[in-house]
């Protein structure tokens, strides 16, 4: 009898389910999506701890870190090695380098040595290096085509850092991930623009220098990344190493000094050596100066005394080469007369020949073109007389066949007119014919007047070229007889120039005789000045011995002069340099020993509150999912109970046990709380951390892959809250119903009584028709559904503000930081800070493309706060950042900090719990400390930063600010592109960072974000289409019977569905109102927990966020509506109204 009962009740579960299925798989897809986002969320931050287990594990990442400022050697490694509770051990170089690719634009780069057993890289692309001149760089920032390239070390580095690498260029061959640097942030250093851009490895072969910069150590034994267990064994360990290791820090202290002092003195010695051999070097080269000197005084006397000689003997030659020369000058005269003579008349007789040439020429051409056009002539009137020929001819034609026309066309008149009423088809033929013939003769009529005119014109044209041709013979004829005239006159000018010819040979004949004695006394003043200028070639070249003597030297000595100077200047420049080596050594300190955890490598660190930040968002998104979870199985329950309360009464009367009808809808709700749970785990443990995951690889970029983990005491947790919520809800609403005896719960249950509406008795009450007051009243009469409609849908339109303000929040931030807060156009940065004068010179080489140009020091920093560590850009200025960087909080300006304080951007001091007039520290690579109080926190979207002034850095580092950087700001109408090229050919500039392409790169990455936007979106629709339907879905088959009531008084379809769905847009409208306000409230909440690392997202909404949320919210309750039209038509009436009494 019991097992019959129990399938019975089986058998009425299963019907209940299959009835109520819509009602149920919205029960299973609410606790699917709460338990999915709960489990997700949740179970995100465990797989992300886990991924990065695997990863350092993997990697064999050290748990502790030896440094001093001296280095450590094999030795020291050696001596830990043997330290109790120390598992390995391992020394490692790291070098902060400036590199560039052969685009000669330099970058600091991290460069380690590639270690065998700790913190090994993991590569990505390529391969290991195989030869000492080849390296590796970070998968990050470079893909595979970096491979092939070579890695340059820049000149501009300091010598001992050059001389630290055995080569000047690395080929790279891969591509690595590093557990020394977990996400995108690379540190700061000391050179290039203050903060690292990217690291690289290089093999130990690669590398020159013996010290190790860093000592890396692990632990025994497996330890869950952070965890209170690791971080206290790492900080016993560290306090350990601090002690172990100060007396090898002192050794190597010693020892350095021990080798400064050695080579101070050898130094020293040298210097002195140096000195000595420089004073007698002097002295002697002194004395061999002086000897050269007089050597070449006493030959300079010589040669004066035999140049006077020989300068009286060229006097004498020269009085007689003058009187040889005025007898030259009378026969030159001679000659010169005779060459004019000769000259004017051989021009006359050319003059007349070329007169006589020239017109010979042009009667020459005349009589070409009057043959030439003869010629054409004659052509001319045989085409014509060809013409006239034929146009006779056609004329006779046409005489021949004009009269032989016209008799036809008479006749054939006459044969019309004969015709008479003869047949028509005759008539016509004829009628034809006489057509023709008159067309006939009308052409050869008109043919004949036009051969006539064409005659007439072509006989005009035969005359008027037979009268050109009688002109062109007459002009032929008087050419011919100029040419005659011509040839004459050639004849006579050739007789005039033989008789010229033979009178000036004559005169010729004369004159050379005159020349002959000339050259004889001419050759006898030659002799003597051959021997005069043989002595003297002799003196000059005595002359220019003693001259290149004399020239070489002044240049001994010069260079004996220049030897001595720079002698004396290296002399200087060593003692200089002994004096600064004797103040470094007097100034080496004790090594300070610095045992660091992994909690101070900043990727390990901020990966912990980075993935924070979904454990927090796990706070609030599941526990409003469950109060979604625990409204609709209220409602779904309660009605569930009210339509089923006569079959309760039945199952008592029968004998049914409370605790048997309690168990089967704990069972309905019970087994819809497993099922949805196991949905939502599945859907949680993989689908939502992938995504989120995927949103996460913008900034670690160590493992794609996500390992996953199995969180069972969640999984337990998640399970016992929604089936205990599900079993609790429904016990409750059944709890009621089973204190009753079967005859009262057999009955129907009585409506609930309406009452007044206190704006009933209001003016606009009696113009609202008597449906609208229907509605109305329906709407506040049933106070549960009101309850639960606006609940409902106003979770709903919160969840949906909620996903688009997140989107709004994180959308655009670049342009918010680049656009309202970082104003400035380009930061640069030189290779040493530049001077007054330097500064000025920058600003005039651009002031025609940039506004202004504001100098700082710039780079990166840490920032310590209690036990908190981040690292920071640094930003120092004697000058006011207004026009610049805009220092405001919301509307209020932030003023610049004063001496001793810093302004921090808002990301950071929230990230750390920093306010305004705490006390923070900054320390830079080379360990040195700023004590600051927090005077101001602005907004700042992308990168943190921290803000001093100059006199801060005078006050607690005794110097000014190095100013390396510049903030410039373009003119409004130029191309700052333009303006960077221009920069950054400047000598000393080492990078130009154009914030409008570093705007482009973080709005890329903030894309990215969309996939966790889409999933909180797509749940909140999903959510939101779910409650909708299933409250709707109640709403009617609660009131199925009124429903019933009014379509059998007649209303039609259209009606019935407005009198339903006016109520469910009504309360609709109303819970959208009213989750505006709700999602403003969690949009706030989620955002307090949704922190990144140097990115900050503002509280922000938009106005088209809050349209969206309601169209979509509404378009949603329309398309429930639109559906539940059809289950209103399925209605039967009969049954509806049906009584069980």
């Amino acid at each position: 009898m019991v097992m019959k009962r129990k399938n019975m009740m089986r058998r009425n579960l299963t019907q209940t389910i299959r009835h109520s299925l819509g009602r149920y798989i919205a029960i299973v897809a609410i606790i699917a999506l709460g338990a999915g986002l709960f489990t997700g969320l949740k179970v995100t931050k465990v797989d992300m701890v886990a991924t990065v287990q695997r990863y350092t594990d993997r990697q064999n990442m050290f748990d502790l870190q030896v440094m001093n400022s001296y280095g450590w050697t094999e030795d020291d490694v050696f001596e830990l090695s043997k330290t109790e509770g120390i598992d390995e051990v391992e020394g490692a170089i790291s070098l902060d380098v400036l590199v560039h690719m052969g685009n000669n634009e330099d970058q600091a780069f991290k460069l380690l040595s590639i270690p065998e057993r700790l913190n090994r890289p993991a590569l990505v692309d390529g391969r290991m290096p195989s030869a000492p001149d080849e390296c590796l760089v970070e998968g990050y920032f470079f893909d595979e085509s970096i491979i092939g390239k070579t890695l340059y070390i820049s000149s501009a580095n300091k010598e001992e850092t050059r001389d630290a690498f055995a080569y000047d260029a690395y080929t790279i061959v891969g591509t690595v991930s590093s557990p020394m640097y977990l996400n995108m942030q690379r540190g700061s250093t000391s050179i290039g623009s203050g903060s690292i851009s990217a690291y690289g490895y290089i093999p130990m072969s690669g590398i020159e220098q013996e010290i190790f910069t860093e000592i890396n150590l692990t632990l025994p034994g497996d330890h869950k990344v952070y965890s209170d267990a690791y971080d206290n064994a790492m900080d016993r360990m560290a306090e350990r190493l601090e002690v172990l290791c100060a007396p090898l820090a002192q050794k190597r202290y010693e020892t350095v000094v021990e080798e400064a002092e050695r080579e101070y003195a050898d130094g020293m010695q040298e210097y002195l050596d140096g000195m000595q051999e420089y004073r007698e070097g002097r002295a002697e080269a002194m004395e061999e100066l002086g000897k050269a000197e007089q050597e070449i005084l006493d030959g300079e006397a010589e040669l004066a005394e035999n140049r006077k000689l020989l300068e009286d003997g060229l006097v004498q030659i020269e009085e007689g080469r003058k009187t040889l020369s005025e007898s030259k000058a009378t026969l030159a005269q001679s000659r010169l007369t005779l060459a004019k003579t000769r000259s004017e008349t051989y021009a006359q007789l050319t003059e007349g020949s070329n007169e006589l040439m020239t017109n010979y020429k042009e009667v020459l051409s005349g009589k070409q073109q009057v043959d030439a056009g003869l010629i054409q002539i004659e052509t001319g009137i045989t085409q014509l007389e060809s013409g006239l020929s034929q146009i006779e001819s056609g004329l006779t034609l046409i005489q021949v066949m004009l009269p032989i026309l016209e008799t036809s066309r008479d006749a054939a008149q006459a044969a019309l007119d004969a015709a008479g009423d003869a047949d028509e088809s005759a008539r016509e033929y004829l009628q034809q014919n006489l057509d023709n013939l008159n067309a006939q003769v009308a052409e050869y009529t008109a043919q004949r007047d036009e051969l006539l005119a064409t005659q007439a014109q072509v006989q005009g044209q035969y005359e008027e070229v037979l009268a050109q041709k009688q002109e062109l013979l007459a002009t032929q004829t008087t050419l011919n007889n100029a040419i005659e005239t011509i040839e004459l006159g050639f004849r006579e000018l050739e007789q005039a120039q033989r008789s010229a010819d033979n009178q000036f040979a004559a005169a010729e004949a004369q004159i050379q005789a005159g020349e002959i004695q000339l050259q004889d006394g001419e050759r006898q003043l030659n002799e003597r000045q051959a021997e005069a200028e043989a002595g003297l070639v002799l003196l000059e070249e005595g002359e220019k011995e003693l001259a290149e003597g004399r020239k070489t030297f002044e240049e001994e000595k010069e260079k004996a002069l220049k030897e001595l100077t720079d002698a004396e200047a290296e002399l200087a420049d060593a003692r200089e340099q002994l004096q600064d080596a004797r103040e470094t050594i007097d100034g080496l300190e004790p090594a300070e020993v610095y045992a660091l955890t992994r909690n101070t490598n900043l990727g390990y660190v901020v990966f912990e509150s980075d993935s924070d930040i979904v454990a927090g968002v796990a706070k609030i998104f599941p526990v409003f999912f469950l109060a979604v979870a625990a409204l609709v199985c209220i409602t779904t329950m309660t009605r569930m109970i009210d339509e089923e309360r006569t079959q309760i009464g039945v199952l008592k009367a029968l004998g049914y046990s409370s605790g048997s009808i309690m168990g089967k809808y704990l069972s309905y709700s019970g087994s819809a709380s497993v099922l949805g749970c196991v949905l939502g785990l599945l859907l949680g443990c993989f689908v939502f951390p992938t995504i989120i995951w995927y949103a996460y690889c913008i900034m670690y970029n160590f493992s794609p892959q996500l390992t996953f983990s199995y969180d069972l005491p969640t999984f337990a947790f998640i399970f016992v809250s929604y089936t205990g919520l599900t079993g609790l809800v429904t016990w409750y609403c059944c709890r009621r119903e089973l204190q009753e005896v079967p005859a009262e719960l057999i009955r129907p249950k009585a409506p609930t009584a309406g009452k007044a509406l206190f704006f009933e008795n209001m003016a606009f009450w009696k113009k609202l028709s008597f449906l609208n007051k229907v509605a109305i009243r329906n709407i506040f009469r049933y106070k549960q559904r009101l309850a639960m409609m606006l609940l409902g849908i106003g979770g709903c339109t919160a969840l949906l503000v909620t996903g688009f303000g997140l989107q709004d929040s994180i959308k655009g931030i670049a342009d918010k930081q680049f656009g309202e807060v970082t104003v400035y156009d380009m930061a640069v940065t030189f290779a040493d800070p530049l001077t007054q004068e330097e500064q000025e010179d920058c600003r005039a080489h651009i002031r025609s493309q940039a506004d202004r140009v504001l100098f700082c020091e710039q780079g990166g920093i840490d920032l310590y706060f209690e036990h908190g560590v981040k690292n920071v850009y640094f930003l120092a200025s004697d000058a006011d950042l207004e026009g610049v960087i805009d220092l405001h909080s919301g509307e209020k300006a932030i003023p610049m900090p004063g001496e001793n304080e810093v302004v921090l951007s808002v990301g950071v001091a929230r990230n750390m719990d920093i306010s305004v007039g705490d006390h923070v520290r900054l320390r830079n690579s080379d360990m040195e400390e700023l004590e600051l109080t927090v005077s101001g926190i602005y907004d700042n979207h992308v990168y943190n930063y921290a803000i001093v002034s100059g006199a801060t850095l005078r006050s607690q580092w005794d110097r000014s600010p190095q100013e390396q950087s510049a903030l410039v700001l373009a003119r409004a109408e130029g191309d700052v592109h333009a303006l960077g090229a221009a920069i950054a050919g400047y000598e000393g500039v080492l990078n130009v960072n154009i914030n409008a392409d570093t705007a482009g790169q973080v709005g890329s990455m903030m894309d990215a974000l969309d996939a966790v936007i889409v999933l909180i979106v797509l749940c909140a629709g999903l959510l939101a289409g779910i409650v909708l339907y299933n409250l709707t879905n109640i709403n009617i088959k609660e009131r199925i019977r009124e429903i019933a009531t009014i379509k059998v008084l007649g209303f039609n379809a259209a009606e019935t569905g407005s009198y339903v769905f006016k109520e469910n847009l009504a309360l609709t409208a109303l819970g959208t109102f009213l989750g505006l306000f709700g999602g403003k409230w969690l949009h706030a909440a989620v955002m307090s927990y949704v922190r990144i690392d140097m990115v900050w997202f503002g509280n922000i909404i938009h106005f088209k966020s809050y349209v969206i949320s309601v169209v979509l919210t509404i378009v949603a309750a329309l398309i429930v509506d639109f559906v539940m039209y059809f289950q209103l038509e399925k209605i039967n009436m009969a049954e509806a109204l049906k009584s069980v009494e």
